[in-house]
């Protein structure tokens, strides 16, 4: 693991990146951003700061990086509103090739930047995904909702049931059907993903209890990405208490402003720890992992959800309007919070987890 300085440098060198070769944060620049792959964006993500790579062993030409640095990373594209496949292709789908223990060669190209994936772990409620085992090939027949950017990437990573067991395969985007939906972030795309007969190759064995590792895996992922949107909120409403002036002074200056903000920081700060925590566990200590990713997922949902909305509350009547990107903030926090179990879910399940320990 690295040391608290290297991951500040790690920080510091991702934001420069980004702010770099990221247009600012505007509703013009964003809205619809995640509706197109930029091939030549990715590439410079790849070429100058190993972006895909980070979760990657350098035996397969990634940065060889853990849970806690990517979890850096994550924060950081967040904080901008990064819409290219982070999240979904370079952590997602790169943590399920990698538990599978298989498929190098993937791995290999994702870090390159010249392959994009996705991961399809939750199933259509009314078609889940089944696998079929079809001469020495496999095909699968079903359904997975709410996979991210799915419309970009070149192949998806999906779990399906092989009998009794879980079976983890790679598709071809060719061989689905992908249908988008009409979601309130307007900065990231989610689909239907429809499997009918696709010809799929399988990675691993029985994959049951590594699904539920990549289930926690994805809860820190978002914990991390909210943290991020968090930080961005509070960063947008320090800024704009500093230059707002009524009655002849900053607003920052009046009480009730610096309590909004000293809240969002709260959040900011007891965010980042219940993300690090997590991404601790998943590094060093995996029997702790479920109860530290829920830990984390259940406070981000709503608190840095929370932040977005005083953000708006900090702009008043600015914060309402289309053209400032605040509502960006809250839309792409509000989808996090619902993605990879609620609150109320993590809850329940923190609760049974300490009663079974």
């Amino acid at each position: 693991m690295t040391t608290q300085a290297e991951r500040r440098e790690l920080r510091e060198a991702v934001r420069d990146f980004l702010e770099s070769v990221y247009p600012p944060i505007s509703t013009d620049a964003r809205v619809g951003a995640g509706d197109t792959r930029d091939e030549v964006l990715w590439g410079r993500a790849a070429g100058e700061i190993g972006l895909p790579g980070f979760l990657i062993p350098e035996s397969q030409s990634g940065q060889g990086l853990g849970w806690t640095e990517t979890a850096v990373g994550l924060e950081e594209t967040a904080r901008v509103l990064f819409a290219q496949p982070f999240l979904s292709s370079s952590v997602l789908a790169t943590a399920a090739i990698t538990e599978s223990g298989e498929g190098a060669e993937l791995l290999t190209s994702l870090a390159s930047g010249r392959l994009i994936a996705t991961a399809a772990f939750d199933d259509d409620a009314d078609e889940p995904v089944t696998a079929t085992r079809v001469g020495d090939k496999w095909q699968l027949s079903g359904a997975k909702d709410l996979v991210l950017d799915a419309t970009n990437a070149d192949c998806v990573v999906v779990t399906a049931a092989v009998g009794a067991t879980v079976g983890l395969f790679v598709v071809e985007a060719d061989d689905v059907t992908v249908v988008t939906h009409s979601g309130i972030d307007l900065t990231r795309s989610a689909a239907r993903v429809q499997l009918t007969d696709a010809p799929a190759v399988r990675l691993g064995g029985d994959m049951g209890e590594s699904v539920t590792r990549l289930r926690d895996l994805a809860a820190l992922a978002a914990s991390a990405e909210l943290t991020g949107l968090a930080d961005r909120a509070l960063t947008m409403a320090v800024d704009y208490a500093q230059t707002r002036e009524q009655f002849g002074k900053p607003i920052g200056a009046f009480q009730a402003v610096k309590h909004l903000c000293a809240d969002m920081l709260t959040v900011v700060e007891s965010s980042r720890a219940a993300t690090a925590a997590a991404a601790a566990a998943a590094d060093d200590a995996p029997g702790e992992l479920s109860a530290a990713a829920s830990i984390a997922k259940a406070w981000t949902s709503e608190q840095c959800t929370l932040a977005t909305e005083l953000l708006i509350q900090i702009l008043g009547g600015t914060g309402y309007t289309w053209e400032h990107p605040a509502h960006l903030l809250l839309r792409r926090a509000r989808t996090l919070a619902a993605l990879f179990g609620v609150a109320a879910t993590h809850r329940q399940r923190l609760a049974e987890l300490l009663v079974a320990g």
